[in-house]
This record gives structure tokens, sequence and C-alpha cells, in this order.
């Protein structure tokens, strides 16, 4: 009994090690193609209301960081870059919740 317990609580330990270690999507806003495939990465798996609710928190972060640039910026290509670039790295609740702060 005792021997059991013991395989029991060593593989339970290592289940939550290794879902402790799993990590969630991020972000890769490096391009535009690859902001709109991690949008889609990123929302597998999620409700339609949860999936609308990431899409318009993406957005939301991306125009206040572009529109704030472009006041200090000439150069509005390269605005919008630096501003879609602000989402990058992020997973989907740090996005929703820095959208949710704005």
């Amino acid at each position: 009994m005792k021997k059991i317990l013991s395989i029991l609580s060593a593989a339970l330990i290592t289940a939550f090690i290794l879902v402790g270690c799993a990590k969630a999507p991020t972000m890769d806003a490096s391009s535009e193609e690859k902001y709109k495939a991690s949008i889609e990465v990123m929302a597998k798996g999620m409700s339609d209301t949860q999936k609308q609710q990431f899409e318009e928190a993406c957005e939301k972060v991306r125009k206040h960081h572009t529109d704030k640039l472009m006041k200090s910026m000439s150069n509005k290509k390269e605005a919008q870059a630096l501003g879609l670039a602000a989402l990058n790295d992020k997973t989907a609740d740090e996005i929703i919740k820095e959208a949710n702060s704005l």
C-alpha cells in the first residue's frame, strides 16, 4: 500500500511539474502575416465570445500604441510597425488585461 501511494505521489508531482511548464502561446507580431497567424493559433480552443474579445483586445492595444507613436513620429509605417510590436511575446491573457486597462 505504501509503495502504491509513493508511486501515485510521484506521478502526481510529475504531472504538476509538466503542467506548470506548459506555456501559453504568445503573439508573434514581427510582421502583419505572423500577427494574423498568431491570432489564429492563440484563439484555438476559445469560445466564439472569447475569440471576439481577444481579437478586439489585440486591435485596441495595437491602435493605442500606434496612435501614441504617430503623435511623435513622422513615418506612419514605422509607427504602425512599432504599434504592432507592442503585442509581441504577450499571451492572450496579457493582451486582454492590457486592453482592459486602457
